[in-house]
């Protein structure tokens, strides 16, 4: 396939038809770029790729938010170990909180984890990952903002 081709499928299956657009280039027959995109969309193991490239981008990110808090926390006790004083009772709270928000976001990707391992096939797969991704889990932690609020 050539390098257009490629993007024009791209084009085609991030952005659907409207239901109400009857174009002359409306049906698959017409438009093979349409046609493929609906397919690939509908095919299961792309679905299952797309799955699992999620979790992966998932499980990267939350990595990354557990070692960027640990390395946070481990300057914080380095900077008061230099200077020979405690943590003040709020920060150690606040770190605190963070780690248990932390832990709590952790159990819950190991559930969801557990919950799709027990899926024998695709179709039982892709349910248990809508009723995932719909159970309400613990509360997400704040998104930390420097631009709009003190860090």
């Amino acid at each position: 396939m050539k390098l257009r081709t490629l993007i024009r499928v791209a084009q085609a299956i991030r952005t659907p038809e409207p239901e109400g657009d009857h174009s002359t280039q409306g049906s698959p027959a017409q438009d093979p770029v349409r046609g493929v995109a609906g397919a690939l969309r509908s095919d299961v193991r792309v679905q299952q790729v797309t799955s699992g490239l999620r979790d992966r981008a998932r499980d990267w990110r939350s990595a990354a938010s557990a070692r960027a808090d640990e390395h946070l926390e481990r300057l914080i006790q380095e900077s008061h170990a230099r200077r020979g004083t405690a943590a003040s009772g709020q920060v150690t709270a606040l770190l605190e909180t963070r780690r248990h928000e932390r832990e709590a976001q952790v159990r819950a990707e190991q559930a969801r984890r557990d919950l799709l391992a027990q899926a024998s096939t695709p179709e039982q797969r892709r349910v248990l990952s809508l009723v995932a991704g719909h159970t309400p889990g613990p509360e997400a932690p704040p998104r930390r903002n420097c631009a709009t609020r003190p860090c």
